[in-house]
């Protein structure tokens, strides 16, 4: 029973050896030498799911961002994505407050958008996220029109 539990110990040790001496991989070399190298607010974000990726490739058109407001849009999804991981890897919350606490995030992610904007981009994306919201069922309708049939 000692000697296993010698065994565990020692290959425990070993392997945290390796670990710490092991060369760091181009990628993360690459990243370091991008954060030492660049002075912009917002460090660079990992890759981004195809759906993310999809929605910044929208953005950027739809908007007609910089290089700069897409490095800043690209981190702001990146760290959404990984509080919604997060949210989802909880196993103490409910699916209720799972789904609260990612409306929010999605909310929080939206504002930090908006902010990066020009004024004209900012007008057109709440334009946008109104009509989402109306489509959504979480606005009444904006502007329901005169009435139907026997209005006037």
């Amino acid at each position: 029973m000692k000697r296993q539990a010698c065994s565990f110990v020692l290959v425990g040790l070993l392997s945290t050896e390796v670990v710490f001496t092991q060369q760091p991989t181009t990628s993360q070399e690459q990243r370091s030498s991008l954060q030492a190298t660049s002075r912009a607010s917002v460090l660079p974000a990992g890759p981004l799911s195809k759906k993310s990726e999809k929605r910044l490739a929208q953005m950027s058109k739809r908007y007609r961002l910089t290089s700069e407001q897409q490095t800043q849009v690209r981190s702001i999804l990146f760290k959404e994505e990984q509080d919604i991981q997060t949210v989802s890897a909880d196993a103490l919350m409910s699916g209720g407050n799972k789904r609260e606490e990612v409306a929010s995030l999605h909310d929080t992610s939206q504002q930090k958008i908006a902010a990066v904007l020009t004024g004209k981009q900012e007008h057109q994306f709440d334009a946008d996220e109104k009509r989402r919201a109306w489509m959504d069922g979480r606005l009444p309708e904006p502007n329901p029109g005169p009435a139907l049939n026997g209005g006037w």
